[in-house]
């Protein structure tokens, strides 16, 4: 018995990466202003759009499912008829040339369209060493978490001779000093740096945030029934005590209590 291989091909893993692509019409095939959330339901709902961008835009290949920003539901009660849409897409050339102009075409129409970058409160750009955005959309001077060189922090070589620290590395002759606090003992995006450091309290109400205050309140609760469980298990065994001790002194009041005769 003879067993067949079909054809297949190998396709070399590239670099991905998301764009937020704006004034997107709602409406399917982007005609007109009707539209109900149900429209971007299912897994081809955005079969059209997708084939428009790749089409119109060469060497665009959209990977995985878009996603609209906000609501749906929401936009249809404000009655919006556009809105934006990330796209994960393969990082070509073509790509990164799309992404040095301000606009796209997308259904017959130019489209604002920019590197979407989802940021954490300790992101820091490699690039310039500062945070609120990332390194591919960095316009700033390069900067060296490692010295106060005008590169790449990846490109950084020790300058003390003999030194055997591998390129872009951390080395005994660094000096510990962040360009973001000015302050000594961490580099530049150490997530300890006060600078970066996630807010605990909500400066507005002076309290602490919900999920603070939430895991403080449960962690407190078990401690507490914890508390008066041991309370109540004290409480019962000298109760206990105090019971026997009653019910001896009453035996023994009544073993000496003189019998009377009645007449």
């Amino acid at each position: 018995m003879e067993l067949g291989i079909g054809e297949f091909s190998i396709n070399q893993d590239r670099k991905r990466t998301k764009i937020l692509i704006s004034e997107l019409p709602f409406s399917p095939l982007g005609q007109g202003s009707l539209w109900k959330p149900e429209d971007w339901q299912g897994d081809g709902a955005f079969d059209d759009v997708i084939r428009d961008l790749e089409v119109t835009n060469p060497g665009i290949n959209v990977v995985g499912r878009p996603h609209w920003i906000g609501s749906l539901t929401s936009h249809k009660s404000h009655k919006h008829t556009q809105g934006s849409v990330v796209f994960t897409v393969e990082l070509t050339d073509e790509v990164k040339a799309c992404l040095d102009k301000p606009r796209i075409m997308v259904f017959s129409r130019k489209r604002p369209v920019r590197i979407w970058a989802e940021l954490r409160a300790s992101s820091v750009c490699s690039r310039c060493l500062r945070h609120g955005h990332v390194a591919i959309m960095c316009p700033g001077p390069m900067a060296c978490k490692f010295c106060d060189g005008c590169h790449l922090s990846t490109q950084h070589e020790c300058s003390v001779r003999g030194c055997s620290a591998a390129k872009g590395s951390l080395c005994t002759y660094v000096k510990l000093a962040c360009r973001l606090c000015s302050r000594v003992g961490h580099l530049t995006g150490d997530p300890f740096c006060p600078d970066l450091r996630a807010p605990t309290t909500d400066a507005s109400s002076g309290g602490s945030s919900p999920s603070s205050r939430k895991m403080v309140s449960e962690e407190t609760t078990k401690l507490r029934i914890m508390h008066r469980s041991k309370q109540k298990l004290v409480k019962s065994v000298q109760h206990e005590a105090v019971e026997r001790q009653m019910a001896g002194s009453t035996a023994s009041k009544a073993s000496r209590r003189p019998c009377s005769n009645s007449l």
